[in-house]
């Protein structure tokens, strides 16, 4: 999960500077990184790894999965 999360902000820089497919290539890369971040904290609560995570965090990591997704276009 952390190298998933820090693989957002670094494929987010990388794809800012970049043009074509290769941008897209580096949001859609970032967005399926926090994709796999989310999961992995529906994951850790349903096997009760963890008590409980912020609702409104979570929606907010959608919204930056959206946000990518959008920008890749």
């Amino acid at each position: 999960m952390r190298r998933a999360l820090a693989s957002v902000p670094l494929n987010t820089a990388e794809g800012s500077y970049s043009r074509g497919a290769n941008r897209a290539a580096r949001y859609h890369s970032a967005a399926g990184s926090m994709n796999e971040v989310i999961a992995g904290v529906e994951t850790a609560l349903a096997f009760q790894y963890i008590d409980s995570f912020d609702p409104e965090l979570l929606d907010r990591l959608r919204m930056v999965v959206a946000t990518l997704f959008k920008n890749a276009r």
